[in-house]
């Protein structure tokens, strides 16, 4: 059960981090803030 909620988890996270370079290729987000939500999304992955 433990591990089907970290694979949940981390697909949630992939799935926001993929949404939030989406938001960055259109421009509706200031690079700098999504390098630090790719870089805190990152940590949390490792």
């Amino acid at each position: 059960m433990a591990q089907f909620g970290k694979y949940n988890f981390m697909w949630l996270t992939l799935s926001l981090i993929g949404l939030l370079f989406g938001a960055a290729l259109t421009r509706e987000l200031p690079d700098a803030v999504t390098l630090q939500i790719l870089e805190i999304g990152s940590i949390v992955l490792l």
